[in-house]
């Protein structure tokens, strides 16, 4: 059977936010799922639902059909086990997720117009001149973005091919290295395991269950075996607290707020209330590189453009000038 497409961000928090408002009118999910209006996921709900009939449980049956990805399952089964279901903070999870995604998107279409303007405008001369046909204007201007489009969509796929390739850890270790990008990976990674660990624990999952689903959430994979350490320890009869310190990717705010909450029985929530402060910090400066970087790639673009000009782009434009001032 060919694999189903994994759910976007947005459809998977609007799924979420049904069932939470339903689970709150004190439905339960077998009851609310046909409740539940999301374009295109009727068939998989249906596919639920038959499994559900069958005696799986709701937390194996969505992940059988294409819904739930391995830690909404395992948040979901921890809630089974609790009854207290997290729909609404794996709602919360998936928009914020997917309006992340959205703003990087959103960020590069700007750049990618200046470019494809200074492509457009850089061979004009020779065209006007005379010594460029309307062949090679195209290839010049359109073939020379598409091309680059290319290249980039090519370096976009690069670290799923190094993953395919089984070079996923020395991959990461590179970007792990990358000054200020290697930073940031590190923080990201780092508050999507404190999140997912918060919202297994509240949801009752014991840690003994909630450390390895929470770091099947973190997508660096130097990062992932080096919190190997930390579960390795909290088998071994450590806190949670002292496990944590056993990793170095930690900053001492996670660990304060996880040494409270220890001790006063609800780790949940401090972790929670660390991931809405790490996040705040951390979007500004997510956003302060994201200001950046296409005003770098608008100054590359006129510096190019400049140096063309200079080297072959000046004289033709001169002579295109004193041919229309006669």
């Amino acid at each position: 059977m060919k694999p189903l497409t994994p759910l976007d961000g947005e459809t998977k928090a609007n799924l979420y936010l049904q069932l939470a408002q339903l689970d709150r009118a004190g439905i339960a999910p077998l009851q609310a799922l046909p409740k539940v209006q999301v374009k295109g996921v009727e068939p998989r709900i249906k596919r639920v639902l038959r499994q559900l009939d069958g005696g799986r449980p709701l937390s194996e049956a969505g992940r059988a059909a294409g819904i739930f990805d391995a830690f909404d399952s395992a948040a979901i089964a921890a809630g089974e086990q609790s009854g207290n279901y997290p729909f609404a903070q794996l709602a919360e999870l998936h928009r914020l997720r997917a309006r992340r995604r959205a703003k990087v998107r959103s960020r590069l279409w700007l750049p990618l117009g200046v470019l494809l303007l200074a492509l457009v405008v850089r061979p004009l001369p020779a065209l006007i001149g005379g010594s460029l046909g309307a062949g090679g204007y195209l290839i010049q201007s359109l073939g020379l973005f598409m091309l680059l489009l290319a290249l980039f969509w090519g370096l976009s796929r690069l670290p799923r091919l190094a993953r395919h390739w089984g070079l996923a850890e020395p991959w990461d270790g590179a970007v792990l290295a990358i000054p200020v990008v290697g930073s940031l990976v590190r923080r990201r990674d780092m508050l999507e395991f404190a999140r997912a660990l918060g919202l297994l624990s509240r949801a009752g999952a014991p840690m003994f269950e909630a450390m390895p689903a929470a770091r099947g959430v973190v997508t660096n994979r130097r990062l992932r075996d080096r919190l190997g350490f930390v579960e390795e320890a909290l088998h071994q009869g450590a806190t949670v607290t002292d496990a944590l310190a056993r990793s170095p990717d930690f900053d001492g705010s996670l660990l304060a707020f996880a040494g409270s909450g220890e001790q006063a029985g609800a780790i949940d929530t401090m972790l929670l209330h660390y991931v809405r402060l790490e996040e705040e910090q951390l979007n500004d400066a997510e956003d302060r590189l994201a200001t950046w970087v296409p005003r770098l790639i608008y100054l590359a673009v006129a510096i190019w453009m400049a140096a063309t000009i200079l080297s072959a782009g000046a004289p033709g434009s001169l002579d295109v000038l004193k041919d229309l001032e006669r």
